[in-house]
């Protein structure tokens, strides 16, 4: 049997292709902290005199899909905070005058793509620990998108536009915050 050259150009593309989306497709690691702390913030940092404790929400994300786990988003708006200075002092729940509640709603990541855009939405509130009374609340959604330069792997891209959108979040919400006279 004579193959022709079509015929040939055609089941090499598509091998080709078939390589590229096994590739391109899989399970990615956890979102991690150090990736999603955003350096700084969008103003000048007005030093709150408070204590701040932080607490986080439901773990959040799909089997398959970059995650943020409770405790590396915990940890990012914790190191935020301390790069920052936003606050006088990072503290346990029950010596804190402050609770910052984050609780992140819902995770939107693509399954394939070049470019890999997640939507991040999570909702903040900052509450005064003597009496319980609400301080500021907010649903903040952020997104950001990793192209096919930032990572040969698909599912490194999702990892990396997750963590991204996460930092993005985080900054705006502290933003928000310092900028709160209350």
């Amino acid at each position: 049997m004579k193959l022709n050259k079509p015929f040939l150009f055609k089941l090499f593309v598509a091998l080709i292709g078939a390589v590229a989306l096994l590739l391109s497709s899989g399970c990615t690691s956890p979102a991690q902290s150090a990736n999603m702390t955003p350096t700084a913030l969008g103003a000048p940092v007005q030093a709150k005199a408070e204590s701040v404790h932080v607490r986080v929400g439901e773990d959040s994300g799909e089997a398959g899909m970059a995650q943020i786990s409770d405790q590396a988003f915990k940890e990012a708006i914790v190191q935020a905070i301390s790069q920052t200075g936003l606050f006088a002092d990072i503290a346990e729940e029950d010596s804190a005058d402050l609770v910052l509640y984050a609780s992140i709603m819902n995770t939107d990541q693509p399954a394939f793509g070049f470019s890999m855009t997640v939507n991040l939405e999570v909702y903040w509130k900052l509450m005064r620990k003597s009496d319980n009374s609400m301080i500021w609340q907010d649903t903040i959604t952020s997104s950001y998108t990793a192209g096919a330069t930032d990572a040969f792997s698909g599912a490194k891209r999702v990892r990396f536009a997750t963590e991204g959108a996460a930092r993005k979040n985080i900054e705006e919400a502290l933003t928000r915050i310092n900028a709160l006279e209350y």
